[in-house]
């Protein structure tokens, strides 16, 4: 005659589960054992984040850049129409920093929620970023020594951002 709990167990073998039943001592309570040599993770084709706190990032960052796009313009245009020796030209030409400042911290807070693979991702891409960002400041300062046009300091932020996502693409390709 067969159990609930033989039917149960047959169930799991088919999964590649090992059932392993307790001495009676303790209620005959039933663990279980993963076996994952001989399992596929079809949804583990791309590294897995957690959803929830994806969906939180994603909306924090996009108000973040909404905010800067609207504080942008309108700082250019303040400080176009200010006079040269206003003092609020300084806090003006500052504005748009504050919704950046808000879209570093939505991601240091996804940072701090995603799991062991995807921060070794993220540290591996920042790494490249970081080294990369300095040899070709280093390369360009070299060459304004030859006649290049100096370049403003803005242009640095986005060549790290840039060399981040291609660092990251790069150490995801090879974690998969």
């Amino acid at each position: 005659m067969s159990t609930p709990h033989d039917k149960k167990t047959k169930r799991l073998d088919k999964l590649n589960f090992i059932v392993y039943t307790k001495t009676s001592e303790l209620d005959k309570m039933v663990c279980v054992l993963y076996i994952p040599q001989y399992v596929s993770y079809p949804e583990r084709t791309f590294p897995v984040m957690n959803q929830s706190a994806s969906k939180l990032y994603m909306r924090e960052f996009w108000a973040a850049m909404a905010a800067y796009v609207v504080v942008l313009p309108v700082s250019i245009t303040l400080i176009i129409a200010s006079p040269p020796s206003a003092w609020w030209r300084i806090p003006l030409a500052l504005a748009p920093v504050i919704p950046v400042l808000f879209a570093l911290r939505a991601f240091l807070r996804f940072f701090s929620r995603m799991d062991e693979l995807q921060r070794r991702i993220q540290l591996e891409a920042f790494a490249f970023s970081f080294g990369a960002t300095g040899v070709v400041t280093f390369s360009y300062g070299c060459l304004v020594y030859v006649g290049f046009p100096n370049l403003s300091w803005v242009y640095i932020f986005p060549l790290m951002i840039a060399l981040w996502g291609i660092g990251a693409a790069v150490a995801t390709r090879r974690y998969q």
